[in-house]
């Protein structure tokens, strides 16, 4: 059997533009590692890879580059099936799938799902992508609630950018009240200390007070308690 495989990943993003807060580059999403899962899943069966097809869009999208070249394929009937590792990867959409799905029946081209382990050529199989497919676009529904939900609270709560609000404060003002003095006492104190002395996240510790560490640090400011000394030497 003549088969296509047809691989999507979201991004259309190269590696390059991938950034992390540091600046270094992050691994994109590579439709690769669907296509490999897919030759192996054919050459176990004995099918022929006549084609392979691969796109970076959202599976929102019912027109991408390849996947609209691979129907033109399969409407000339250049394979027999197209093998996906999931029916995400052709639509999201659950009306666009079932049109495309008719569309295959008409032209005698299967659909393969290799992760489901779904075949629609039989009625089982659409029966399942039916069902699938309703539950994806109800799951996306319910995110999409949730999302919209969390934006209208925070603009109540008075967020500019109406984005949803974060965890509260896991320290008490009375923390930072003794983190700034033990700061004073000895401007060289680590933060590690200071973490263990006031319970507070080391990195929350930096952002609010490393503007005075390295203020006193650059003074040179310290009190007797930071470097107590006893009359003819150090104790």
């Amino acid at each position: 059997m003549r088969v296509a495989l047809y691989a999507r990943v979201s991004t259309n993003l190269d590696e390059k533009d991938l950034k992390n807060k540091d600046g270094e580059a992050v691994k994109r999403q590579d439709p690769e590692v669907q296509l490999i899962k897919l030759r192996r899943f054919a050459a176990n069966h004995g099918w022929e890879v006549v084609a392979e097809y691969a796109d970076r869009a959202s599976g929102a999208d019912d027109s991408r580059p390849e996947f609209d070249k691979m129907m033109r394929a399969a409407y000339r009937h250049e394979f027999d099936t197209i093998l996906v590792v999931r029916i995400d990867r052709i639509m999201r959409s659950l009306s666009n799938l079932l049109n495309v799905l008719n569309q295959l029946q008409d032209w005698k081209v299967g659909l393969h799902a290799t992760d489901q382990q779904i075949d629609l050529s039989s009625p089982t199989g659409r029966l399942m992508v039916s069902i699938l497919g309703a539950l994806a676009e109800w799951e996306r529904e319910i995110i999409r609630e949730r999302i919209i939900d969390g934006m209208d609270k925070a603009k109540l709560k008075g967020t500019k950018s109406g984005l949803p609000i974060g965890r509260a404060p896991t320290f008490k003002p009375e923390d930072v009240m003794e983190a700034k003095r033990l700061i004073r006492e000895d401007p060289a104190i680590s933060w590690s200390e200071l973490s263990r002395r006031t319970g507070m996240d080391r990195k929350t510790l930096r952002r609010k007070l490393g503007d005075l560490k390295e203020e006193l640090l650059g003074s040179g400011q310290s009190t007797s308690l930071a470097h107590p000394q006893k009359e003819g030497g150090c104790i």
